[in-house]
């Protein structure tokens, strides 16, 4: 049978100097891997999906002996210093002290019972350190970090369990290669490495970019034949380690079968995939001298039923999230549209005023705005205001009015940065009143003619007759710039009978209509509604980024 070590009863024994050493190049080696696994962290600064410094740890007491705990306490306590304070650094260094000294007790103990009838003895104590080992370092990190007051609002369950087995995954992963270096084995030739690391490749690269490929996470059973026959401990090493890291690669970014909406649970479900597969790989490599086909066919076939059961769940899971999509999105839209049709509702008032009236002036047009209590019930809208148009000829004459009307100055001004070319029009659409004045005061005067976009939505509504919103724009009293939209309502005089296309045009009046800064009119539509997804909305039947009006997973920005 195949030894990936040397007896581990009878650890190496060195002298003064090369002790020194050694305790030396192991603390230095296990600050380093500590600290790639404190990189890796995600739910809490201290608990990593994977920690490769266990495994090293573990390696260096089974190699040379007990006595080297010092390079894992001086190790542990200055990673993380970098980290946290003196004492909370020391606790923690004891706990990973205590999981190696454990996890190398349970290796040398189950090795020495190898033989004939339990020819798995140093599998075996892989995983029993795998599993119990690293169950006194994240009782005594998490419990010291609760003490500490330094566990912040991660659930403390959900951190022992990242922190255990992110442990275990370092044993499982870095203790046997090292072990294996350490005894002298061969390294497998070029050969079979680059056939090993294509296939991983392809097989993760299936299950991790194209959508409905998870299953193809499965293949990674066959691979570690593979790996076994033709590279052994190394071989499933290598391969065992080129899957991880691009398992935790893509869960990581949110991607492959095993995503859920919190970014730690998706973590673990990686982990409880990526462990049995590593233990599988070491209990063949331990057989691969003796009878190796059965215990192959019997891996292969589970994993086959493995994968079927995979399928299975997940097409009903995908099936009861499709329908629940469904009804998400549908409500969504039921509420977004709902607050909009609140809004135009508003605005068709406005326009009943001015149907109604002979003349209305700026002080009846402000007492009815702040009646509707704009700010109070109708969050989301930035304002509302009358558009009338003029002909370019009375434009002078028109101004003068409204100067008078508004008893301040008052002058037609172009949307800014417009080109003359788009600008031309023969008619100015002029802003004359826009409440609250206080938030609308540069959209005053404001020609909505000038500016394409805003003119073919005012074009629309007055010949249909039908609220008209605008496309994607910029609002001139919109300090931040950012996206945002028109609604315009037109006024009719006396109109008894439903509009006929362009049939109308001599009772129109102008428009009521309503800026919306699209964050805010988003947000608020949206308050009261679970955000189980992420929504964006864009301008146009395709999602371009130049066209994007609203993400909800951009944070809200603060005053400005």
């Amino acid at each position: 049978m195949p030894r990936t070590a040397p007896p581990t009863d009878q650890p190496d024994r060195i002298g003064v100097f090369s002790y020194g050493l050694t305790l030396a190049l192991g603390a230095i080696g296990y600050f380093a891997m500590a600290r790639l696994g404190l990189s890796l962290a995600t739910l809490h600064a201290s608990a990593s999906p994977i920690w490769p410094a266990s495994g090293l740890a573990t390696a260096l007491l089974v190699a040379f002996g007990p006595r080297f705990w010092p390079a894992i306490v001086a190790g542990a306590f200055a990673a993380n210093l970098l980290s946290g304070d003196p004492l909370t650094a020391a606790a923690i260094s004891i706990g990973n002290t205590a999981e190696a000294l454990l996890g190398q007790w349970l290796i040398r103990r189950l090795d020495s019972l190898s033989g004939d009838h339990f020819p798995i003895g140093r599998a075996a104590g892989f995983a029993m350190a795998a599993l119990f080992a690293p169950l006194a370092s994240a009782g005594i990190g998490v419990g010291t970090l609760m003490a500490a007051g330094q566990l912040g609002a991660a659930p403390p369950a959900d951190v022992v369990m990242t922190w255990w087995a992110g442990d275990a995954l370092g044993i499982l992963l870095i203790a046997p290669p090292l072990l294996a270096l350490r005894s002298g084995m061969t390294l497998p030739s070029l050969r079979y490495v680059i056939p090993l690391a294509l296939a991983t490749l392809a097989s993760n690269g299936l299950a991790f970019l194209l959508p409905g490929w998870g299953a193809a996470v499965f293949l990674s059973f066959p691979i570690l034949i593979l790996a076994v026959r033709w590279g052994g401990t190394f071989g499933v090493t290598f391969v065992v380690l080129l899957t991880s890291i691009l398992w935790l690669a893509g869960t990581s970014n949110g991607m492959g079968p095993f995503n859920e909406p919190r970014i730690n649970d998706s973590l673990i479900n990686m982990q409880i995939m990526l462990a049995p597969l590593a233990i599988a790989g070491l209990v063949l490599a331990e057989v691969r001298g003796s009878r190796p086909l059965i215990p192959a066919a019997v891996y292969l076939v589970g994993g086959l039923i493995s994968c079927a059961i995979f399928v299975a769940v997940s097409a009903t899971e995908n099936a009861v999230d499709d329908r629940h999509m469904a009804t998400v999105i549908t409500r969504l839209e039921s509420h977004i549209s709902d607050r909009m049709n609140l809004y135009i509702n508003a605005l068709k008032g406005g326009a009943s005023l001015f149907a109604a009236s002979r003349e209305v002036k700026s002080t009846e047009w402000a007492a009815y705005a702040n009646s509707l209590d704009l700010t109070n019930q109708f969050p989301g809208i930035n304002g509302m205001g009358v558009i009338i148009p003029v002909n370019k000829r009375f434009a002078d004459p028109f101004a003068e009015m409204m100067r008078i009307d508004l008893g301040t100055d008052f002058a037609i001004k172009p949307v800014p940065n417009v080109s003359a070319d788009a600008a031309a029009f023969p008619q100015h659409f002029v802003i004359i009143y826009a409440q609250p004045e206080v938030r609308n005061q540069a959209a005053i005067g404001l020609d909505v003619a000038s500016e394409p976009r805003r003119r073919a939505a005012a074009i629309a509504a007055r010949d249909t007759g039908k609220p008209t919103l605008t496309s994607r724009i910029t609002l001139v009293q919109d300090v931040k710039r950012g996206p945002g939209f028109l609604a315009f309502v037109p006024i009719y005089r006396d109109l008894t009978e439903p509009l006929e296309p362009n049939g109308a045009k001599g009772r129109f009046s102008g428009w009521i209509y309503a800026p919306f800064i699209a964050e805010a009119f988003f947000r608020e539509a949206l308050i009261n509604q679970d955000q189980e997804m992420r929504l964006r909305v864009f301008d146009g039947p395709r999602a371009d980024a130049a066209e994007l009006i609203f993400d909800s997973a951009v944070p809200v920005e603060k005053g400005g």
